[in-house]
């Protein structure tokens, strides 16, 4: 079975160029394999880099969205090998946040993220998603309390709930379609009231 612990012990001196000047013989395969990079896996000190790093954090993420650690094997050779060939253990999961880890575990180390702070950009415009996917959720609510109750309050306080979720995002879908349902209704309430002005101003 595959060790579980994160190494993080193992480190290598990067040139001006991001890639490792120099590892020692018996350190250019070390590490935890559950979590290496390819690159590392297979020993080319020389492809070692910063984003060897950027993968590892991605195998990392990946293991707390899913549940799984990233490479599997019987045996420590296994799972080694498992890295070597970027062999990913299968999972139902699926959403951004993991598209995010299987991103940073590219095999190329060109195609993850081009640096560590890249990969963080992409879990804080995550997190801002998920924020506007909860708003949204919560417009529709007050979308269809506001049906219920016919009160001008509530179809603004869905109003601005949809406005605030596309702020956070701006391709939300959902939130789009829901704040063209909101003032379309909202309209349609300020006519039967005979509110012609803001009905004007909502269409």
């Amino acid at each position: 079975m595959c060790i579980r612990a994160r190494d993080w012990g193992v480190a290598a001196a990067a040139g001006d160029g991001g890639k490792a000047a120099s590892l020692a013989a018996n350190a250019s395969v070390a590490g935890t394999p559950t979590y290496m990079a390819p690159e590392r896996a297979r020993g080319e000190g020389s492809r070692v880099g910063p984003a060897s790093d950027v993968y590892l954090l991605g195998g990392i993420l990946y293991e707390t969205v899913t549940g799984l650690r990233p490479h599997h094997g019987e045996n420590a050779l296994s799972c080694l090998m498992a890295a070597a060939e970027n062999r990913i253990q299968s999972t139902a999961e699926s959403g951004e946040l993991l598209d995010i880890a299987l991103h940073a575990m590219a095999a190329d180390p060109g195609d993850r993220y081009e640096s560590v702070k890249a990969f963080q950009e992409a879990i804080r415009a995550f997190r801002k998603h998920a924020e506007s996917v909860r708003l949204t959720r919560r417009a529709q609510g007050d979308l269809e309390r506001a049906r219920e109750t016919a009160e001008y309050d509530d179809f603004a306080k869905a109003m601005f709930a949809f406005r605030d979720a596309l702020d956070l995002w701006s391709e939300n879908a959902d939130a789009v379609e829901g704040m063209e349902g909101v003032a379309l209704a909202y309209a349609q309430f300020a006519l039967e009231q005979g509110d012609l002005d803001l009905a004007l101003s909502l269409l």
